[in-house]
């Protein structure tokens, strides 16, 4: 679900890339900026990398009912897992104005297509039937850890926090019937006896 997010904002921006500079290539790619070995990848070299940095539970679904009424009777299930997304794109280009110019090209694109529905978009992928773009505020500090973490050096970027993804298989722990209050009460007979 997440690579397929992931892709689907990389399709939309080369869309966007190609319109607004009158290109041909792609230049959005979803990728680590760093391999597992240190080396940096050559997919790479004059692309606005999209990279996950960050996944966080959404809490405000936490707190769902395992019970729920089905039919006649009752279903257990676990809650939904509702996640936030931490996205990092950086300008990854030879030319440091390139780098500047696909940085801000990424943000005008994230200011107009902020929302993006399944409705008009069914290619981002099923159980998720809305993403929202928010520029995620990074104060120097923060950045400088992140870069050092991902074990790559600075380059033009920017996060956004992206919401939200929900997992949930639907898989049905315990199932039973409700409760049906009596019919008749039973009646005791009044012998005058106790």
């Amino acid at each position: 679900m997440i690579h397929t997010c992931l892709n689907f904002v990389a399709k939309e921006l080369n869309t966007y890339f190609k319109t607004t500079f009158r290109i041909n290539d792609d230049r959005a790619i979803v990728s680590n900026l760093v391999n597992h070995d240190g080396t940096v990848p050559t997919s790479i070299s004059d692309k606005m990398v999209i990279s996950l940095v960050n996944i966080e539970q959404e809490t405000i679904n936490s707190n769902l009912p395992f019970t729920r009424k089905s039919g006649a009777g009752y279903e257990v299930k676990n809650p939904p897992v509702s996640i936030n997304l931490y996205v990092l794109f950086s300008g990854n280009f030879n030319d440091y104005n390139e780098s500047l110019k696909f940085v801000s090209a990424t943000i005008l694109f994230f200011q107009t297509n902020m929302v993006f529905l399944s409705e008009k978009y069914p290619e981002m992928g099923p159980g998720v039937s809305k993403l929202v773009f928010e520029l995620f505020k990074t104060d120097y500090q923060s950045m400088s850890y992140l870069w050092s973490t991902i074990g790559a050096k600075y380059m033009p970027s920017m996060s956004y926090k992206v919401r939200m993804l929900t997992f949930d298989e639907g898989v049905v722990k315990d199932k039973g019937s409700l409760l049906t209050k009596p019919e008749e009460s039973v009646k005791i007979a009044d012998t005058g006896e106790l």
